[in-house]
């Protein structure tokens, strides 16, 4: 998801990622992937408060506009408290 600038700090990331959570809950999800380079810290903050978690950092994954290699950082939220043992 991404948040025109002049857009943001207006809520409209948490309302839209509160959809998203629902529809997942709907839809019978496990887990939702929030993926972001690690000098992204407000949208970091942002999953966080969600309740998302650090999965990995690949590093230099990602090609910015300038060209220059950043790290990437998946972060993860289990949507219905996860898998069973049995799936």
């Amino acid at each position: 998801m991404q948040v025109a600038p002049r857009f943001r700090s207006q809520g409209l990331g948490r309302v839209v990622g509160g959809a998203i959570f629902e529809i997942a809950q709907g839809q019978g999800l496990h887990k939702l992937i929030a993926q972001m380079t690690i000098d992204q810290k407000g949208a970091i903050a942002t999953v966080e408060r969600m309740g998302f978690r650090q999965e990995a950092i690949l590093h230099e994954f990602v090609v910015d506009r300038e060209g220059t290699m950043r790290d990437l950082l998946v972060m993860s939220f289990e949507v219905g408290g996860g898998a069973s043992s049995a799936d």
